[in-house]
């Protein structure tokens, strides 16, 4: 790999930053409107939309470098600490990447999830807010509970756990459980290479499968350990816990549970069963 020679690197950081005037005026006019759309919500949230909004709508290209900690606290009204927090958070959600005595870089954004069944959410303009994955582990799973029972007996039961980006607007966390041995290439597919893949269409696609049935089951419950955790909510916070079976005419194909964050916006559940059945 060629090396950029440490005297060219204000040439580079340069030519990689966007320009700080356009970026202020979007996020002034971006952080106006979620103060109006989201009222209550803490600064370093507000900030952290915003950028994210810049990210997605173009107004700062992959692979650019943002505004320093400080350029930052001079081009919004945000102190020190609100900036590193959201930056801390746009890192997690691998919007963008932190290298000390480089920058905070804007990393490409990570595949869309296409046609989401399950996960739909609609904005206040009545447009769907895009479904963006990020598959945290995958393993093999014993024992009993709500999938085992959904399942029955496997001889490779295999959990894929997901943290899913709705919009950029909020999270949800989902648990995917189906037979591996039946179907290898979920478990022999590199983690990363499942981002953005809808598992539906996958399994009917690549299995030539035919979904006949999608059983969905709601009710409010305490959040599961892993759920707060990776959601960053406190201990048992009321959440919409959803739990979603896939039938083929004659057994289950999988089973999957979301756990949906309180204040979040509408969730619209529609099974279109012709459209199912030929993809």
């Amino acid at each position: 790999m060629n090396r950029t020679p440490d005297s060219d690197w204000d040439t580079v950081q340069a030519r990689r930053r966007p320009n700080w005037e356009e970026l202020k005026g979007f996020l002034t006019g971006s952080l106006e409107d979620l103060k109006r759309r989201r009222p209550g919500q803490p600064k370093y949230k507000l900030l952290q939309y915003a950028l994210a909004d810049a990210i997605q709508q173009g107004a700062i290209d992959p692979e650019s470098l943002l505004p320093t900690e400080t350029e930052l606290t001079d081009i919004t009204p945000f102190s020190l600490g609100t900036v590193q927090r959201a930056l801390t958070n746009l890192a997690r959600e691998g919007l963008v990447a932190r290298k000390p005595g480089v920058g905070t870089i804007v990393l490409p954004l990570r595949r869309r999830l296409h046609q989401p069944l399950h996960a739909r959410f609609f904005a206040e303009d009545g447009q769907v807010y895009p479904v963006y994955t990020d598959v945290l582990s995958r393993r093999k799973v014993r024992g009993h509970g709500p999938w085992r029972a959904s399942l029955g007996d496997m001889k490779d039961a295999l959990l894929i756990r997901r943290r899913l980006n709705i919009g950029r607007r909020f999270m949800i966390y989902n648990e995917f459980f189906l037979d591996g041995a039946r179907y290898p290439v979920f478990r022999d597919t590199p983690k990363q290479a499942l981002n953005g893949v809808n598992f539906k269409i996958f399994l009917t696609r690549e299995f030539s499968l035919s979904i006949t049935r999608i059983t969905h089951r709601l009710c409010v419950a305490p959040a599961s350990e892993e759920a707060a955790k990776v959601l960053e909510l406190a201990a048992e916070t009321p959440c919409l816990r959803m739990r979603a079976v896939a039938h083929l005419s004659d057994r289950p194909l999988y089973f999957q549970e979301y756990w949906i964050p309180p204040g979040v916006s509408e969730l619209v559940l529609e099974s279109k069963f012709e459209e199912l059945a030929e993809i």
